[in-house]
């Protein structure tokens, strides 16, 4: 009986030791001074990723391995304790260095790493005629994510009382807000009761240290590899992604909301403008669900910019100068629809639709009015509700 169950787990617990031992052998080979399979060495043959639109979501495990093969930059600039990196701000008070904040003059703030992407922070804050009314505050720092920027406006508002805030959020990369590593370690965020829970601080001065005690842990190295090369199975499944994406959503929403009602009821007036390029419905629902929460606040509004910096700009621009709005809200949807009509989504063709059929859309603008949104969010729920009762190819 002893022998007949001993030689029952002699197969098993044989292949058991085997797997360990090629497990063991294949981190040996990859995590070795010495390069001996270079091919090996390629960051997705071991993370899931998955796609919005034309942009590919990765993960923490991804940018970690990359920084531990050599195949990504590690930052070492500018290192905060609170927000990863903090740019060419000061590092103790958060402002440009230098600042002395001019009490006859409304401060104009800056905030996202937009801003200063597209390079329409230097075009404003170069604008004679802008500077007689408000004092442009550039607090736009390179590859910030939305937790880090507003974190950034909650260590800065006590210096910037009766400021107007523009917000950039770049909405294709709002999944940065699920990473703790992007080229260096950053802040983090969990859904909460109501808000987003922080962790991960305080951050070390050195990237390095970060990843030698928290390094890159995707599981059996000798499973993925398996996974990918023979599978080639690298993507999330469906319902992965969408809980992913859904639980990206919720903490926006628990960030953003709470954050912008703050800086309202501290005397700010808070304007956040939507950078998009990618299409789809997850990256609608994302738009969406960032629209919903500023919509919440009183005080807050939304402009959308899907790749037009100049636009943006230039309606910044006449709205501070009081030359009366840019384009009408109506007619910047019409132009960002408008610019590539042949790959128009089905949602967006519904869109356009009900913009060029005027008794329609003022119908929509009095039922936004009614339920205190905007109107390009009661669009795109009108033109969502067509499609689900007549779908359209």
């Amino acid at each position: 009986m002893v022998k007949r169950a001993f030689r029952s787990l002699v197969v098993p617990g044989t292949l058991v030791a085997a797997l360990a031992v090629a497990e063991l052998a294949l981190r040996a080979c990859l995590f070795s001074d010495a390069v001996t399979f270079p091919s090996l060495h390629d960051p997705d043959l071991y993370t899931w990723r998955y796609t919005v639109g034309h942009r590919i979501v990765r993960s923490d495990d991804h940018a970690k391995l990359a920084v531990r093969w050599d195949l990504a930059p590690v930052s070492r600039d500018h290192p905060h304790a609170l927000l990863g990196w903090c740019g060419d701000l000061d590092s103790l008070t958060l402002m440009p260095p230098g600042l002395v904040v001019d009490t006859g003059r409304t401060p104009l703030v800056l905030l996202g790493s937009g801003w200063t992407h597209h390079g329409v922070a230097d075009r404003l804050v170069a604008d004679s005629a802008l500077w007689r009314a408000h004092r442009p505050i550039v607090l736009s720092v390179d590859g910030f994510s939305l937790d880090q920027d507003l974190l950034l406006l909650e260590r800065t508002r006590p210096l910037l009382k009766g400021a107007h805030v523009l917000l950039w959020v770049q909405v294709d990369e709002l999944d940065h807000l699920h990473r703790s590593f992007i080229e260096r370690p950053k802040p983090w965020y969990t859904p909460d009761v109501y808000v987003g829970a922080l962790h991960g601080v305080p951050l070390p001065a050195d990237p390095m240290r970060h990843l030698a005690d928290h390094p890159a842990d995707p599981g059996l190295y000798l499973y993925h590899l398996f996974r990918s090369r023979v599978l080639n199975d690298t993507v999330l499944s469906a319902s992965a992604v969408a809980s992913r994406e859904r639980h990206l959503r919720m903490l926006a929403q628990k960030l953003l909301l709470p954050g912008l009602d703050a800086g309202v009821r501290a005397g700010q007036r808070i304007t956040v403008l939507l950078e998009q390029e990618t299409r789809g419905d997850l990256a609608d629902r994302r738009r969406w669900a960032l629209r919903e929460a500023v919509a919440a606040v009183p005080g807050g509004g939304t402009a959308a910019v899907r790749s037009g910096p100049d636009e943006a700009a230039e309606h910044v621009r006449s709205s501070l100068l009081h030359a009366g709005p840019y384009i009408t809200e109506a007619d910047s949807l019409r132009n960002v629809l408008d610019r590539d009509p042949g790959g128009l989504t089905p949602l967006e063709k519904e869109m356009r639709t009900i913009l060029d059929d005027p008794a329609w859309l003022e119908q929509v603008r009095d039922k936004a009015l009614a339920n205190g949104t905007s109107l390009a969010t009661m669009l795109e729920r009108d033109a969502r509700y067509m499609l689900d009762q007549h779908p359209r190819p």
